[in-house]
């Protein structure tokens, strides 16, 4: 199901599978800030690598002496979210732990992907929160394709990278806090100025 935000500044465009963002239109500049994909280069947009980013040696884990498989960027990207909250301005995208979910990795879990658009920003914000009576392994990235000349001609019109990287596009993964239960909160910022 795909799911659109917007305000006066900003429409973006979110999906169910994968809680994949898809699109982040400037309505002041008018330009489209991600990747629209054609199946010859790259048929994705931003995609969510959790539990494991990247290949896994011999593509399995070993957990409590029990084999696993592990795929190549991880089984999120792959799963169907639900919409726990959905409004103009947010959608909070959740997946819990079930069978798909623990033949890959035996942990009960719930990781929530929220994005909500505060005035100019979009805030992309990642939730992990372990259920289970064991500590939890894993890793969580987001590979976005943002388009290189929409990006370009941001920068350009800022005087200086310092005022590029405090003002316009940007994105960055900061750990803002971890809890007793294992809770893991990350926030990614997108800015069109």
């Amino acid at each position: 199901m795909k799911y659109i935000l917007e305000n006066d500044k900003l429409k973006v465009g979110v999906v169910t599978l994968g809680a994949e963002l898809q699109s982040i239109y400037s309505k002041v500049t008018e330009k489209e800030y991600m990747w629209q994909p054609g199946a010859e280069i790259w048929n994705t947009h931003s995609i969510l690598l959790f539990p494991n980013p990247g290949r896994i040696a011999h593509d399995r884990t070993i957990i409590g002496g029990k084999v696993y498989p592990a795929t190549m960027h991880g089984f999120a990207k792959d799963m169907d979210f639900t919409a726990t909250e959905a409004t103009d301005k947010k959608v909070v995208l959740e997946l819990a732990s079930n069978e798909d979910t623990k033949f890959f990795l035996p942990y009960e879990f719930i990781f929530r992907v929220i994005f909500e658009l505060v005035d100019d920003v979009l805030e992309q914000r990642f939730e992990v929160v372990n259920k289970d009576k064991e500590s939890t392994v894993y890793e969580l990235k987001t590979d976005a394709a943002y388009l290189k000349q929409a990006m370009e001609e941001a920068n350009s019109n800022l005087k200086n990278d310092a005022e590029f990287a405090n003002n316009t596009l940007r994105k960055t993964m900061v750990e803002l806090q971890t809890k007793d239960l294992e809770i893991k909160k990350l926030r990614s910022q997108f800015k069109v100025v």
